[in-house]
C-alpha cells in the first residue's frame, strides 16, 4: 500500500472515531431515561404484544397495530422494536442504546457521502461533527420511537452514498453498488414514509453533477458515456439518465406503495380523519394552510440556527394558524424562503455547494412540511433529523470558504484555519451543552411537561398531560385548572370536558359537572360515552332531577350495549 493511501485511511478513521464519539457521547446520559409517551404504545404495548409472532406476521401490521391513528406502514421500524423487545424486554436503556448506535452510523455515513459528493474531507468532517451534536436531534435520538427517523435517514444516506459512488465510476452499466443502493432505498422507504425522498435526491444528484461534478475534478461520471463532449442535447442526456438510473428507483418506490396499499387499504391519510389537535392545518382554510406552511418553514429554520428552547409537543394551539401576511411569523418565514431562493440561484451561477445543501434541505423537508402531503402532526423537532444535514452542509461550505479566504488574505494557511476552527469548536461546544441539557429533560414525562409549560400555555395536549399527572398526584384543583385550560383553548375537545366533569363530581359539585358532560357525551369512543352518560345520570340524581337522571341511565345502557 502506498504511504499516501495509508495516511489517507488513517485520516478517515480518525474522523470516524471523532464523529462517532461525539454522536454517542452527547447522548450517553440519556440511557437512564424512562419510556415516554409514544414509547409506551409502540414498545411497551405493541412490541410486547407481537414479540411471540413470526417476523413475517409482524410485517403485516401497521405501525400502530390497529389503524386507529395515522395510516402508517413502517415494517422495518416495527420489526426493529419487536427484536429489541425480545432481547431486552421492558428495560429502556438498551432500546435507547440502539438509537445511539444508529445516530452514530448516520453521522459517519454522512461523512462518507459528503466525501464522494464534494471530494473534501474538511467539509465532510465539519458537516458530520455539527450533525452529530446539533441539539434539534434530541427528540429523534432520545425518544425510542425516534428510531423511525434514524432508520429512514440512515437508509437514505447510505443508498445515496452507494448511488453516487456508482455514478462516479462513469460506467455504462450500473455496478453492484447500484443494486445494493436499490435495496437500501427500499429499507429506507419501509422505515418511514419520508424515505421515499431518496428517489428525488438521486435524480437531483445526477442533474446537479452534470453541471458541477466534484470541485476540482471535472465532470461527474453520472453523465451517460458519450455525453460529455457537448454533442448531446440536455433532453437526450436526461432521457438516458431516466432509462439507465431512475427507472429502477421508481419501480422500487412503486412496489413499496403497492405493499402499503395492501396492508393499509389506502395510500395516503384521509384529511378528514386527521385530528384537529394533532394537525390543525388539516382543518384550516386554503389561505391559512398556505400562510402557515411558510410560518412552519421559518420556525424550522429558526431552530436549526438556534435550537433553544425546544418542546416535545406543538399540537393545537401551540402554533396558531396564520391568517394574515402581516403576521410577524409569516414575515420571518418569507425572509427565510427568499434567502433560500437567492442562495440557490447564486450557487447555480457559481459553485454548487450551496445549491446542493439547499436542494437537499428542501427535498427532504417537503414530505414533512404539510404542503405536499398532510401528515398526522403539524410540527415536530424529530422531523428535522434528515433535513438538518442540508443545514450542516451549508455551514460547512461557508466554513471551508471562510478558512481558505482568510488563509489567502493572511498568507498563512494555518492562521486562517485556526480562526475558523476556533469558531467551529465554540459552535459545536454550545450544541453539546444544549444537547446534554435537552437530553436531561427527556428523562421522564413530568420533566418534559414542566419544560413545555414554561414555553407555552396554549397547547391542548400539554395541558391534558399536565392535568393527568396532577390527577395522579390527587391534586384535583390543579388537574381542573389544566383540563379547564385545555377546554378553553379548544371548546369542542371532548376528553377535556369529560375529565372536568369527573373532577366536579369528585368535589361533589354536580351542577358544575353537567355542562361539561353534556358537551362531550356522544363525541367520544363508546366506552367513554358510557362513562359520560353514567356521570350525567349520577349528577342529575344528585341534584334531584329524577326524569333527567332516568333518561341518562337509559342512554348509558345503550352505550354499554354498543361495547359488547
Amino acid at each position: 500500500m502506498p504511504r499516501s493511501d495509508g495516511r489517507s485511511r488513517r485520516v478517515v478513521w480518525a474522523w470516524g472515531i471523532v464523529i462517532a464519539g461525539l454522536a454517542v457521547g452527547s447522548y450517553l446520559h440519556t440511557l437512564g431515561n424512562a419510556f415516554v409517551f409514544d414509547d409506551r404504545i409502540i414498545v411497551l404495548a405493541k412490541a410486547r404484544k407481537w414479540q411471540d409472532e413470526s417476523l413475517w406476521q409482524v410485517l403485516k401490521h401497521d405501525y400502530w397495530g390497529d389503524q386507529r391513528m395515522d395510516a402508517l406502514y413502517r415494517p422495518v421500524t416495527v420489526v426493529s422494536h419487536v427484536l429489541s423487545y425480545r432481547v431486552w424486554g421492558d428495560r429502556p436503556g438498551p432500546h435507547r442504546a440502539v438509537n445511539l448506535v444508529l445516530h452514530a452510523a448516520c453521522c459517519c455515513c454522512l461523512f462518507g457521502l459528503t466525501c464522494v459528493v464534494f471530494g473534501d474531507r474538511r467539509l465532510a468532517g465539519i458537516a458530520s461533527v455539527l450533525f452529530a451534536v446539533h441539539a434539534v436531534h434530541v427528540e429523534a435520538v432520545a425518544q425510542v420511537v425516534g428510531r423511525a427517523e434514524l432508520l429512514a435517514a440512515l437508509g437514505t444516506i447510505v443508498a445515496l452514498w452507494l448511488y453516487v459512488s456508482d455514478a462516479r465510476l462513469g460506467r455504462r452499466r450500473p455496478t453492484w453498488r447500484y443494486v445494493v443502493a436499490l435495496f437500501v432505498a427500499a429499507l429506507a422507504m419501509l422505515s418511514k414514509e419520508s424515505g421515499t425522498v431518496v428517489i428525488a435526491l438521486a435524480a437531483f444528484y445526477d442533474l446537479w453533477s452534470m453541471r458541477f461534478g466534484v470541485p476540482g475534478r471535472g465532470q461527474s461520471g453520472a453523465v451517460p458515456a458519450g455525453s460529455r463532449s457537448g454533442s448531446m442535447r440536455w433532453s437526450t442526456v436526461v432521457r438516458r439518465l431516466a432509462l439507465q438510473r431512475w427507472v429502477a428507483l421508481l419501480v422500487v418506490g412503486l412496489i413499496v406503495l403497492i405493499i402499503r396499499q395492501q396492508v393499509l387499504g389506502q395510500l395516503f391519510q384521509d384529511r378528514g380523519v386527521i385530528d384537529k389537535v394533532d394537525n390543525p392545518i388539516a382543518h384550516a382554510s386554503g389561505v391559512g394552510r398556505a400562510l402557515t406552511s411558510v410560518v412552519l418553514l421559518g420556525k424550522y429554520v429558526g431552530l436549526l440556527i438556534w435550537p433553544h428552547p425546544l418542546c416535545h409537543d406543538y399540537s393545537y394551539n401551540a402554533l396558531p394558524i396564520c391568517e394574515t401576511p402581516v403576521d410577524g411569523r409569516f414575515v420571518w418565514g418569507m425572509v427565510c424562503l427568499a434567502a433560500i431562493v437567492v442562495g440557490g440561484v447564486w450557487s447555480y451561477r457559481c459553485r454548487g455547494g450551496v445549491l446542493w445543501s439547499i436542494a437537499w434541505f428542501l427535498l427532504t423537508y417537503a414530505l414533512v412540511s404539510n404542503t405536499v402531503v398532510l401528515s398526522g402532526t403539524i410540527f415536530a423537532e424529530r422531523l428535522m433529523y434528515l433535513p438538518s444535514s442540508g443545514f450542516c452542509w451549508l455551514v460547512a461550505v461557508g466554513a471551508v470558504a471562510a478558512g481558505d479566504r482568510l488563509s489567502a488574505l493572511r498568507g498563512d494557511r494555518r492562521r486562517g484555519w485556526w480562526i475558523v476552527g476556533g469558531v467551529l469548536v465554540a459552535l459545536c461546544a454550545v450544541h453539546v451543552v444544549l444537547t446534554v441539557q435537552r437530553g436531561r429533560t427527556w428523562r421522564g414525562e413530568r420533566s418534559l411537561i414542566t419544560s413545555a409549560l414554561r414555553l407555552t400555555n396554549d397547547s391542548v395536549r400539554i395541558q391534558m398531560q399536565a392535568g393527568a399527572y396532577a390527577r395522579h398526584d390527587k391534586d384535583v384543583a390543579k388537574s381542573m385548572r389544566h383540563f379547564g385550560r385545555a377546554a378553553e383553548i379548544l371548546d369542542d375537545h371532548a376528553p377535556a370536558h369529560l375529565l372536568l366533569g369527573e373532577d366536579y363530581l369528585r368535589l361533589k359539585q354536580p351542577e358544575g359537572a353537567i355542562p361539561h358532560l353534556l358537551k362531550c357525551v356522544g363525541n367520544l369512543p363508546a366506552e367513554a360515552n358510557y362513562r359520560a352518560a353514567d356521570y350525567l345520570f349520577q349528577a342529575y340524581r344528585a341534584i334531584g332531577k329524577p326524569q333527567e337522571a332516568e333518561y341518562w341511565r337509559g342512554k348509558a345502557e345503550e352505550f354499554k350495549k354498543a361495547l359488547r
